[in-house]
């Protein structure tokens, strides 16, 4: 069956049915203090990313008054030690943050040492282990929990914003058509009050089988009283943190495949990419994949010139190939019985990637043309 096909059973079922029960499918967005913990333990470090011009706001000078006089608590100190010793920046942190219960007991999700699925790499089990403590106490030095209760009605404003455009949109019901459904995660959206255009895709996975897709967004512009704004170009930003949960596996599954393929792929794009820091070929390769698939959300959702924009915009970022690589998942979606999963298609993509460096090699890779 096509993807066409699937989506259209999808909207007849449920009119059939009546079928309108919003529990999966609508997205919740909120303000998650564990995020706001992480964040503020790393802009205190000094971490850049955490202190983007963009992200500027009364919340934010609210925090460095708070938390500004303790800039050397080990916590602190320690953010600093990760990141230069182990890499520990951008979302690593975040991930961190996803990984702790809250911000009052502070217990392992999952045990650190029983290495969490989704937990990023770059965390030692005895670092991160030690920072939670350190984090512990930072949050009781801090008063940590008073300062969320005073900033409490920002949290919900943001949180509704969000909500507000999510509802414009069936994420949830596109993905499952897309990818196939995860009925055991639940999803929702993260809003970031510090991260300003940093935006990650991120989640849990527990050991039981069940998972969390929980994508954390930035906020760059704030109204008059200090609320997150955000427009309809966050559609893309959305779809695109979600999808690093379906494809970044694809990647890793494939790994002996895709990761050559990517190396030689980087070569000749080095210095765009690692200004933004992309600079493996692994990182190369998941964007790659998520930016083809925000194009074919484009492509289904809005039409055919939201799509031409969107590939117009991720070419200007240096992924060149995106619009071919998003021409090429249409032989995903109008054959499913040849590529009943998206892994399935995996080593078509593979192809296409090894004739497009043979191209660049060559000094005459094309954007639009058909691999």
């Amino acid at each position: 069956m096509s993807f066409t096909a699937l989506m259209g059973l999808v909207a007849v079922v449920s009119a059939v049915t009546g079928d309108t029960r919003p529990s999966r499918h609508e997205l919740d967005a909120y303000v998650d203090p564990r995020v706001e913990l992480i964040s503020i333990v790393f802009r205190l470090s000094g971490a850049d990313e955490y202190n983007q011009r963009s992200a500027a706001s009364p919340y934010a000078k609210a925090v460095d008054a708070h938390f500004g006089e303790h800039r050397n608590h080990p916590a602190v100190r320690a953010a600093r030690d990760l990141r230069s010793q182990h890499g520990i920046g951008f979302d690593a942190p975040m991930s961190f943050a996803l990984h702790i219960e809250d911000t009052i007991g502070f217990k392992e999700r999952i045990p650190f040492d029983q290495k969490p699925p989704r937990l990023d790499k770059r965390w030692p089990a005895p670092q991160a282990r030690e920072f939670l403590a350190q984090v512990r106490d930072f949050a009781a030095k801090t008063e940590f929990d008073r300062f969320t209760k005073k900033h409490a009605s920002l949290y919900k404003a943001a949180g509704k914003r969000m909500r507000a455009l999510l509802k414009k949109r069936s994420y949830v019901a596109w993905f499952d058509s897309y990818f196939g459904a995860r009925p055991s995660a639940k999803f929702g959206v993260i809003v970031s009050l510090l991260n300003g255009p940093a935006n990650y895709g991120l989640g849990v996975a527990c050991l039981d089988g069940k998972e969390e897709i929980t994508p954390i967004i930035g906020a760059t512009e704030f109204d008059k009283k200090g609320i997150p704004v955000f427009d309809d170009w966050i559609t893309a930003t959305v779809v695109h943190e979600f999808c690093h949960s379906y494809t970044n596996p694809s990647v890793d599954k494939y790994a002996d495949q895709v990761l050559p393929v990517g190396e030689r792929l980087l070569q000749h794009h080095t210095n765009k990419m690692a200004s933004q820091g992309y600079k493996t070929a692994e990182s190369l390769m998941n964007e790659s994949f998520v930016r083809a698939v925000v194009v074919r959300f484009k492509q289904h959702t809005e039409g055919d010139a939201a799509a031409a924009e969107q590939i117009a915009y991720e070419a200007e970022r240096g992924f060149e190939w995106v619009g071919r690589l998003s021409k090429l998942l249409t032989e995903y979606e109008t054959g499913r019985d040849q590529y009943p999963t998206f892994d399935a298609f995996v080593p078509r993509i593979v192809r296409f990637f090894e004739q497009y460096v043979t191209e660049c090699k060559a000094g005459h890779a094309s954007h639009g043309a058909d691999p």
